[in-house]
């Protein structure tokens, strides 16, 4: 990779608002972003992304086998950055002949969408049986 391509995907790692993480075929963290410090305070290295998260995605990371990314939503059990979570988590294999080696995590925190959008849910099933018992 050139010198170039190389400063970008740095820049891209390091600036993006996306929580950006590396594992290993372990689970275990290796790197991580600035943003994934403000989501995931207590983010460490050498630590499993399954604990960090107090959610056991390892065993769906490792079904992986192909550079295809996989999407999925997760929902942290507990405190990971401050109590309940939920990301949507693209997870992309870093393959060496045909071996995932590395998994790099893309994450998004949609905690709040997914609120609102349970708020908005639970305002029109109110909306719908005020007006059942007014009929």
């Amino acid at each position: 990779m050139d010198e170039i391509n190389q400063r970008i995907l740095e820049k891209l790692f390091h600036h993006t608002n996306d929580i950006v993480i590396v594992i290993d075929k372990n689970g275990n963290i290796e790197s991580y972003n600035e943003t994934a410090c403000v989501f995931l305070p207590t983010i460490t290295r050498g630590v499993s992304i399954s604990k960090l998260l107090n959610v056991d995605i390892q065993d769906e990371l490792f079904q992986i086998e192909s550079p295809v990314v996989k999407k999925s939503i997760v929902r942290t059990k507990r405190e990971a950055g401050g109590g309940n979570r939920v990301f949507l988590m693209n997870a992309i294999p870093l393959i060496e002949e045909d071996i995932p080696l590395h998994y790099l995590l893309i994450m998004k925190d949609i905690t709040e969408s997914e609120r609102d959008k349970k708020e908005v849910e639970r305002e029109n099933n109110r909306r719908e049986k005020r007006k059942r018992s007014v009929e």
